[in-house]
């Protein structure tokens, strides 16, 4: 059907009618579904085993005609259709299918359909993915074998062939013919299950609310099913389904997933919007964690399964970010969907701020903000590149679909909603929020529907400024000069595009709407004020505190109250020193740890970029690592990824290894290697970031030694090291690690059946520094007994001196490596050349810089 030319005895089929024939993507760009014909609804049948490599299945398509035509196109791949016909006026019509490149199909028939009601049935065969995991894919547990869907973005299209598009939202009802001994699950619950002969059984699920297909979920295998109890205002049930052999391993998860749920409703002001909510563990996950379907949510194992006596605090925060993230998007994404992907960081990016909103009401004890605030810093480091895109980014290939999925949409847009949020009020905020859901129920929605809602919960414009965000990339840098006199206390506010050392952009291209929120003090007296920054150049008058005499000027000003702001600040050193209580003005912070390890992080970045002196910057670690906070801590101890070697003297870079031996080595020995009884999380948090930077930059032959007798004894006994200590322990032990310890770490993992602990095991692995064992941990991603979905970390994690090991590597297995390789991972494969074009130094620097 390419080039124009229909098939030898098929209709002419007009121009208008041929989008089919140029597939999902013409030259790169994306083909929409003609706009002639919608579905209404949906019900599909489908026979499917989890040991069988294909499956049958059979759907009815109610269809909205809106103009006469010949042809319905729908997406499809890999299906096989046997037989179709069309439905009008209760009179049945043959179709004839005509391929539209290789994502779609087109149902012809000789006369045209008019507009109105009309329906289309189609019989077809599809394909099982055996590691992969998109369509309908097989795990192995053991012996069991399950059958899981993964459809976002755009691949129902495997399953059925559908309107494959979001902005298609109509009721699905689906049902499954399985062997009687499994487990079928759905979005719904099932309303009827009959038996059948040769020891099958039918399963009949309820009409689902109107999705998208891309919400659309099923599963099947011999799942044993948890109740973990009703909760919220409708009273939902609530369950875990575990693989065969697991369910004690979801004791925490199972305990608090009512409790995430209350406290969502909460939130949202509005009862949870479906009939159940099940949570399904995948065994092994490649491209995704987690995915969001409506009342099926699925999630790898290793974020939510522990055995009772091997549960740790960032185990169960883990947990309960994972659960927060995809129930919230059971509001934002399932109830109310974007109609195209361009809009697709509102659901991440709101679930992502949601889940440390609901994690930190869930346990204080996890601390939040402060992850919440270091996670910002990285991604602002991201989006100071001239190569950063835009939060609303046009997409308009199915690769611009994939690339939506990152840092920019998940961080940025959670850190812009915390900003508004912070800027508007929690009370406007949630206002707001509500009028956006009871508005848009069970329909398509845009950001501009959302930031309208937002602008009249906060009786003020939100859009405006808001978008000046979505709308163009990088990040604000704001300076801000304090002036005081008779009149009072101001500020002069300024700001441009922060952009990175030896960029070659225009600082002044960029202006933003900033909503900036200052805290000043006299005294004991604090106050908070904000103003909306819309010009290049503005002021914010700050309100009189009351003090008995003296000067109006403040003794100091937090120019990002709360970190909540999307932005760098400019600081002096003395305003950094009054600030944190250091150098010259040493003493008691008088800011919480938010705001402080919110000047660390803008500090590390005005260092970096060579707007604040690097020798003062590290001048703050030793008082930064006795400040009482861990998370501070941690923060200033990555300040030390600052001495990179191109940013030093040659004849200084011994200095250098001796400021880091003299300043970090004796607080990696004081926090120790191993967790100890009654320590707090955050202390957990900090050893976990000093081992970290220690196996890029540390050089303590007593550590490295400790950690691999460690290593050798757990070898021997699992219980010798504690499970949120041993990924560290191991990749230290693996630095100056022996082909007898890389052989012992290598078996151990072929012989895994624990995700988390292969997860563990390949990070180690891929941090032997000897280039043989480096040869040896690469080689691994083509050894038959290593899961294909856990080898591609050996890769992905390697030093950058390793790098050109690895580029041969690459070249000479190109074709094993891709054969392996998950479909969703090989895209990765382009960024390993990429690395070239950095300096060796440079490189190192890089991946020192993330522990930060």
């Amino acid at each position: 059907m390419h080039g124009g030319d229909d098939p030898p005895g098929e209709p002419a089929v007009s121009h208008g009618e041929r989008v089919g024939e140029r597939g999902a993507c013409a030259g790169g760009a994306y083909v929409p579904l003609p706009a002639t014909v919608a579905p209404s609804r949906m019900a599909a049948k489908l026979t499917v085993v989890p040991s069988e490599e294909a499956f049958q299945g059979s759907v009815e398509i109610g269809l909205t005609v809106k103009e006469a035509t010949r042809v319905v196109w729908l997406h499809a791949v890999d299906l096989e259709v046997s037989e179709a016909r069309f439905e009008v006026g209760g009179k049945a019509r043959a179709a004839r299918v005509v391929k539209g490149g290789e994502q779609l199909l087109g149902f012809v028939t000789d006369e045209e359909i008019p507009a109105g009601a009309a329906k289309l049935f189609v019989t077809y065969t599809g394909k099982v993915a055996d590691g992969d995991d998109h369509g309908l894919f097989r795990e192995q547990e053991g012996s069991d074998k399950y059958l899981y869907t993964q459809f976002e973005t755009s691949s129902a299209r495997r399953v059925f062939p559908c309107f494959d598009e979001p902005g298609f939202k109509v009721p699905w009802q689906l049902t499954l013919t399985v062997k009687a001994a499994d487990t079928a699950l759905s979005n719904t619950p099932g309303v009827e299950e009959k038996a059948a002969e040769y020891g099958w059984k039918t399963v009949r699920f309820a009409e689902t609310q109107p999705l998208p297909s891309y919400l659309v979920a099923f599963t099947v295998g011999p799942f044993e099913l948890v109740d973990a109890g009703r909760a919220g205002k409708k009273s939902t049930p609530l369950r875990f389904a575990v693989p065969r052999g697991r369910a004690g391993e979801v004791k925490f998860s199972s305990g608090a997933a009512g409790k995430i749920l209350t406290l969502l409703e909460d939130t949202f002001g509005v009862p949870f919007p479906y009939e159940k909510l099940d949570f399904v563990l995948v065994p092994q996950l490649a491209s995704f964690g987690a995915m969001e379907n409506a009342g099926l949510i699925t999630v790898g194992s290793r974020y939510v399964l522990a055995d009772p006596g091997d549960e740790d605090s960032l185990q169960r925060r883990t947990s309960v970010l994972f659960m927060a993230h995809e129930t919230a998007h059971q509001w934002f994404g399932d109830l109310v969907t974007p109609a195209w992907w361009d809009d697709i960081w509102l659901n991440e990016g709101f679930a992502t701020w949601m889940e440390n909103h609901i994690a930190d009401r869930f346990d204080p004890a996890f601390h939040m903000e402060m992850t919440a605030i270091a996670s910002a810093s990285r991604v602002k480091h991201e989006d100071g590149l001239l190569s950063a895109r835009k939060v609303r980014q046009e997409v308009l290939t199915e690769d611009d679909v994939s690339n939506a999925f990152d840092g920019i949409t998940y961080t940025k847009g959670g850190a812009l909603i915390g900003m508004f949020e912070a800027w508007m009020g929690e009370a406007a905020f949630r206002k707001g929020v509500r009028v956006y859901l009871e508005r848009f129920s069970h329909r398509n929605a845009t950001s501009n529907d959302f930031l309208t809602a937002l602008g009249e919960g906060a009786g003020k414009d939100v859009k405006v400024p808001f978008s000046s965000f979505l709308d163009q990339p990088g990040v604000p840098l704001v300076t801000s000069k304090l002036s005081c006199d008779a009149s009072g206390a101001k500020l002069s506010l300024s700001q441009e595009r922060f952009l990175p050392l030896g960029s070659k952009g225009s600082a002044g291209a960029s202006t933003w709407q900033i909503p900036v929120c200052v805290q000043h003090a006299r005294g004991k007296a604090v106050a908070r004020t904000c103003t909306l920054l819309t010009d290049r150049e503005g002021e914010l008058k700050l309100p009189a505190l009351e003090v008995d005499k003296g000067s109006p000027c403040p003794d100091w000003v937090m120019p990002n109250a709360g970190g909540k702001g999307y932005y760098h600040s400019m600081y002096s050193v003395r305003e950094v020193g009054t600030l944190l209580g250091t150098g010259k003005a040493k003493g008691k912070s008088p800011l919480p740890e938010t705001e402080r390890s919110s000047v660390v992080h803008d500090v590390w970045t005005l260092a970096n970029a060579g707007r604040f002196p690097l020798g003062d910057a590290l001048a703050l670690v030793p008082d930064l690592l006795k400040d009482p906070s861990p998370h501070v801590q941690a923060s200033g101890a990555g300040m030390v990824a600052l001495l990179r070697d191109d940013a030093i003297d040659p004849d200084l870079r011994p200095n250098a290894a001796r400021f880091v031996a003299k300043v970090i080595t004796p607080k990696v020995r004081a926090v120790g290697l191993l967790a100890k009884k009654g320590e707090t999380a955050e202390v957990r948090v900090l050893r976990r970031h000093l081992l970290g930077l220690m196996t890029v930059m540390g050089d303590d032959p007593k550590l490295f030694g400790e950690a691999s007798a460690l290593a050798r004894k757990w070898l021997d006994d699992p219980e010798a090291i504690p499970s949120d200590s041993l990924d560290w322990v191991l990749r230290i032990a693996a630095v100056r690690g022996d082909r007898a310890l890389f052989d012992s770490f290598a078996a151990k993992l072929k012989a895994s059946k624990e995700p988390r602990r292969r997860h563990q095991l390949i990070g180690a692995l891929a941090g032997f520094r000897e280039p043989a064992l480096v040869k040896a941990a690469l080689a691994l991603m083509l050894d038959p007994a290593v899961d294909p979905r856990d080898a591609p970390a050996v890769l992905w994690s390697q030093g950058p001196e390793n790098l050109p090991i690895v580029w041969d590597f690459v070249k000479q297995s190109y074709d094993a490596i891709l054969e392996r390789l998950p479909v969703d991972a090989r895209g990765y494969l382009a960024a390993i050349p990429g690395d070239f074009a950095m300096k060796p130094t440079a490189r190192r620097w890089r991946r020192s810089s993330r522990i930060a």
